[in-house]
């Protein structure tokens, strides 16, 4: 526990960052649970509260802005290449 403390007292900004960054670019990655622990760490004085919250927060749109961007110059490419995925609904039996 104690290593998972000072792992976020000392990568704290980093970790919420690219975990939000990750979710929002459309990753499977855990935004909520980062959140919530960045809030508790906040409470404990170990990071700072309005810190995190704009960490996350400039994390989310750089990866919504990705998102739009390969979309703006992909454009039905990118879509065509993702149906497969949506009309299964899992990855591994459509790309696999």
């Amino acid at each position: 526990m104690n290593n998972i403390l000072a792992a976020v007292s000392h990568h704290g900004y980093v970790l919420v960052f690219l975990v939000v960054f990750a979710e929002a670019a459309g990753l499977p990655a855990p935004a909520a649970l980062a959140l919530v622990a960045a809030g508790a760490a906040s409470a404990a004085h170990v990071l700072s509260a309005p810190v995190a919250f704009g960490t996350a927060l400039a994390a989310m749109m750089l990866g919504d802005f990705l998102l739009f961007i390969l979309g703006r110059y992909t454009g039905w490419a990118l879509l065509g290449s993702l149906q497969p995925v949506v009309e299964s609904g899992d990855l591994h039996s459509a790309l696999g």
